[in-house]
């Protein structure tokens, strides 16, 4: 056999001996090395003032947009069933008319479902459905600053999904590293799945639909 012909087999087989006695340490150690990686994380993230989701699934995130444009968010890692019921809208709804500074709400899912919170209208039913279609690149733009992509997981293109409204966007912009300026002067470059830009305004947001979405004016919640 050529020499050059065994040192590639004999490499090929050294590579996938340690990547399989990696594997098999790591499904060994798998919970310890999980929150031993979230731990670095959560202290990369809290030095830098960047936000990070629970490592505990399934979760629930309840959002508040407050007055001067300060992000409140919450999560629930236990009660995470029927969080969209009419008892979970009356119980938010009321705890958003104590607080006189609560502007906005959202709820979003560890599962990536996603919803505005109305104080005048019910959560919309959900079927769980991805839509056929995406978004190609949003970028979000304020006079002050640099723009900023936004990675949008593909997981919220699902059907009834409200996404990108100005509660969205802020909490986005909390779970990246940039630094960035957040008021109602910033505008949404995006664009869809048919290569069509357009622009989404602070007073805007989107609903999307089985196979397209629809720009909706936010109303006062």
């Amino acid at each position: 056999m050529d020499i050059g012909v065994f040192c590639f087999l004999f490499s090929g087989q050294v590579v996938a001996t340690i990547t399989s006695w990696c594997n098999n340490i790591y499904l060994a150690n798998k919970t310890i090395l999980d929150k031993g990686h979230f731990l670095c994380r959560y202290l990369y993230c809290l030095c830098i003032g960047r936000r990070i989701e629970p490592i505990t699934l399934p979760w629930v995130s309840y959002s508040f947009l407050k007055r001067g444009f300060v992000l409140k968010e919450t999560y629930d890692t236990e009660c995470c069933d029927d969080v969209f019921s009419d008892d979970t809208h009356e119980t938010i709804v009321s705890f958003m008319n104590d607080d006189p500074t609560i502007r906005k709400g959202l709820i979003i899912t560890s599962s990536h479902l996603s919803q505005l919170i109305h104080r005048n209208r019910k959560f919309m039913p959900f079927e769980k459905t991805n839509v056929n279609m995406r978004f190609l690149s949003i970028q979000y733009v304020h006079p002050n600053m640099k723009p900023i992509y936004i990675d949008l997981p593909v997981g919220y293109f699902m059907y009834t999904n409200e996404i990108l409204s100005s509660v969205f966007v802020k909490r986005c912009l909390e779970y990246q590293s940039q630094p960035y300026v957040f008021d109602n002067m910033y505008t949404l470059h995006i664009i869809d799945h048919k290569v069509f830009e357009f622009s989404l305004s602070s007073s805007q947001y989107i609903r999307l639909d089985k196979d397209t979405y629809h720009v909706i004016e936010e109303e006062t919640i």
